[in-house]
C-alpha cells in the first residue's frame, strides 16, 4: 500500500515538474521538499545496505531539488512519471 502512495507521489511530482511555471509556488515547494526527503531517505537507506546505485533515490533528489528551485530540466519530468508508473505497476502486481 505504501508503494502505491509513493508511486502516486512520483507521478504527481513529475507532473508538477512539467507544469512548474504554472503551478502555485508554495505547492511546488512543499512537493519538492517531500520528494527530496523521500530521495534522501532512500539513498541513505540503500547506502546502509551497501547498495550505492540507488538510481530511483537519486532521481527523487534531482526532481526534489528542481521543484524547490523552480528549475525545469527537459525530460526529467518524463523519467519521474515513468518511475512512478513502473512502481505503480510493480505495486499492483503483488
Amino acid at each position: 500500500m505504501l508503494l502505491l502512495l509513493f508511486s502516486l507521489l512520483d507521478i504527481i511530482a513529475g507532473a508538477g515538474l512539467l507544469f512548474v511555471k504554472t503551478t502555485p509556488p508554495n505547492m511546488i515547494f512543499w512537493l519538492g521538499a517531500l520528494v527530496l526527503t523521500k530521495g534522501l531517505i532512500s539513498v541513505v537507506g540503500a547506502a546502509f545496505q551497501k547498495y550505492f546505485v540507488d538510481w530511483m533515490g537519486w532521481v527523487d533528489i534531482a526532481v526534489g531539488f528542481c521543484l524547490i528551485t523552480h528549475w525545469s530540466v527537459p525530460l526529467l519530468w518524463l523519467l519521474m512519471i515513468a518511475k512512478g508508473v513502473w512502481s505503480l505497476l510493480a505495486g499492483l502486481s503483488h
